[in-house]
C-alpha cells in the first residue's frame, strides 16, 4: 500500500502532465484534442488507483510512459525552445498511446 504522502505526491505530478499540456497549447484549438487526451489519461490513472476502474499492467506503463514523455521538458523536441511546435512529438506519442490504449479507452 501507499502512504496518503506518496498518494498526494503521485496526484501531484499526475496534475502536472494536465497543466502543462493546456499551458504549452495556449488554448489553441489544434490542440483541444491532445490536452482532452491528456487529461483522460490522467483521469484512468487516478481512478485505477482510486480503485474504481481496472487496468493491466501494460495499460499502466503505456500511460506512465505517455505522460512521463509528455511532462519532460527534455523531450526529442523541446516546448520551452519552440513553443507549441515542440508538442508536435507530445502530439504523436499521445496518438500512438490512444492507439495502443483503445480498448481501455472504450471501457473507461
Amino acid at each position: 500500500t501507499t502512504s496518503t504522502h506518496e498518494d498526494n505526491e503521485w496526484d501531484k505530478r499526475a496534475g502536472e502532465a494536465g497543466e502543462h499540456a493546456e499551458r504549452t497549447a495556449g488554448g489553441r484549438a489544434k490542440y483541444r484534442e491532445f490536452v482532452e487526451s491528456v487529461k483522460t489519461l490522467v483521469e484512468m490513472l487516478r481512478d485505477h488507483r482510486a480503485g474504481t476502474f481496472k487496468l493491466s499492467m501494460s495499460e499502466i506503463a503505456i500511460l506512465i510512459a505517455t505522460l512521463a514523455y509528455v511532462v519532460n521538458p527534455a523531450d526529442a523536441v523541446p516546448e520551452a525552445v519552440l513553443g507549441p511546435v515542440g508538442l508536435g512529438d507530445d502530439v504523436t506519442a499521445m496518438g500512438v498511446a490512444v492507439g495502443l490504449l483503445a480498448g481501455a479507452i472504450a471501457r473507461y
